[in-house]
């Protein structure tokens, strides 16, 4: 994944199976140059002349001699879930339509997206800390309501919170520690035995 950062990369987004809309997601620096070279849109503004968030109509087309109903939704780099630009093609809901549309943004330059890439490059751009990024992996793989609770509420940052407290923390009594053995000689206490093992202790319930 390292290797090709500056690489568009494609994936149906959707979930697997037959519905009324399904979706292929492409990010990257060429993605919108790539989408261009697919579609047909219904206004005049090209897709890369739009805001950070833009919403076009048009038509998809997986061959030459195809053409199919589509929404077009562009996310401006820095604007988007992976802080790439980033679109989103909505069309039919058919998994072999879905695969055509892929194939064809492959043909096209973009290369296929390995499973997380697209969350992995939300975190290497800052987009989210680690703990998010696993938590998004655990949204994907939850069976049980509290399973799917728990990864939600690390995608919302609590755990990353929690960390950040507990090392603040520490550090102030890393702080008080080093204070006490750097003026030992002084009758000043910056912090006394039992005080540190019980704020340690209640880190580690914390934790």
């Amino acid at each position: 994944m390292l290797d090709r950062i500056d690489e568009a990369i494609v994936a149906v987004s959707s979930a697997p199976g037959h519905g009324a809309v399904g979706i292929v997601r492409l990010s990257g620096p060429n993605a919108i140059a790539i989408v261009e070279g697919m579609s047909k849109l219904t206004g005049e503004m090209p897709l890369g002349c739009g805001p950070g968030s833009t919403r076009i109509s048009g038509e998809v087309r997986p061959a030459a001699d195809m053409g199919l109903p589509a929404v077009f939704y562009v996310f401006r780099s820095p604007h988007s879930y992976t802080r790439q630009d980033l679109v989103e093609i909505h069309s039919l809901g058919s998994p072999p339509v879905l695969e055509m549309i892929r194939r064809r943004a492959v043909a096209l330059g973009a290369v296929a997206a390995q499973p997380g890439e697209f969350t992995a490059r939300a975190f290497l751009s800052g987009a989210m800390d680690l703990a998010a990024a696993e938590a998004v992996a655990g949204v994907i793989r939850a069976q049980t309501d509290t399973q799917l609770r728990a990864s939600r509420r690390m995608m919302d940052g609590r755990l990353s919170h929690v960390i950040s407290d507990v090392r603040d923390e520490l550090a102030e009594l890393l702080a008080l520690v080093e204070a006490d053995i750097d003026f030992a000689e002084e009758p000043i206490e910056f912090i006394t035995p039992t005080d540190l093992r019980h704020r340690l202790a209640a880190i580690a319930v914390r934790l």
